[in-house]
Order: C-alpha cells, then sequence, then structure tokens
C-alpha cells in the first residue's frame, strides 16, 4: 500500500509539474503578449494546465480507478474548480505585495509560490483520496 501511494506521489508531481508548465506558458503569454491582465491571465492558465492534468492523472497517476469516467470527471471538476479559485484568489492578493505594479516578474513569483501550496496541500490530497479513491 505505501509503495503504490510512494508511486502515485511521484507520478502526479510529474504529472503537476508537467501542468505546470502548460499553465505558467499560457499565462505568461496571455499576459505578456496578448495584454490580457493578470487575474484573467492566472483563471485561463489555470483552467488549460487543470484540463491537461486531469487527462494525464486519469490514464497515468492513478489509473486503475473502478470509477466511470463520467463519475471521475464530476469529481475532478469539483476539485480543479476549487483549485483555480484557490490560485487564482491567491495570486490575486499575493502578485501585489511583490511590485506596486504587477509585472510579469512578480505574477510568475506569485504564481510559483501559490500553485506549490495549492498542489500539495489540497490538489494531491482531493485527488488521491477523492477523485481517483478506488
Amino acid at each position: 500500500m505505501r509503495h503504490r501511494t510512494t508511486a502515485q506521489f511521484i507520478r502526479a508531481q510529474f504529472s503537476s509539474l508537467s501542468a505546470t508548465g502548460v499553465d505558467y506558458l499560457v499565462t505568461a503569454v496571455l499576459f505578456q503578449f496578448c495584454g490580457i491582465g493578470y487575474v484573467w491571465s492566472t483563471l485561463l492558465g489555470a483552467m488549460c494546465g487543470g484540463l491537461f492534468n486531469g487527462i494525464v492523472n486519469y490514464e497515468w497517476t492513478f489509473r486503475g480507478t473502478s470509477r466511470s469516467k463520467r463519475a471521475v470527471a464530476f469529481r475532478y471538476l469539483i476539485v480543479w474548480a476549487g483549485s483555480i479559485a484557490l490560485n487564482t484568489l491567491g495570486v490575486t492578493l499575493l502578485a501585489p505585495l511583490f511590485s506596486s505594479t504587477v509585472g510579469l516578474g512578480s505574477l510568475m513569483s506569485a504564481k510559483v509560490i501559490v500553485s506549490i501550496l495549492v498542489g500539495c496541500f489540497w490538489n494531491f490530497l482531493m485527488q488521491k483520496n477523492w477523485v481517483y479513491r478506488r
């Protein structure tokens, strides 16, 4: 049991890191090159990263769940919505603390801190214990 949890945690971190790359890339491109505000860029980046993460987690990280795809998708959407809300709120509150004018550096610094906290204390625990639980 412990080995399976460790393996899942390692796969979840790899999946999360990949999804974070998608999230950060979308956020940075929307903010820096498309002129979209940092709150909306953060929200849309989180949505793209979350979609990527959900697919990878179903197929690879937590494979072997006995839940139907529909049941997993429903639960994942609830956890994902919480993750997006926590990430967006956290970045919205933290980014202005780094600089009086939010730029790409302060946005991404806030995003790193918030995403690590949300990833460890919300995403992994909720996905392991509720979304993909056998």
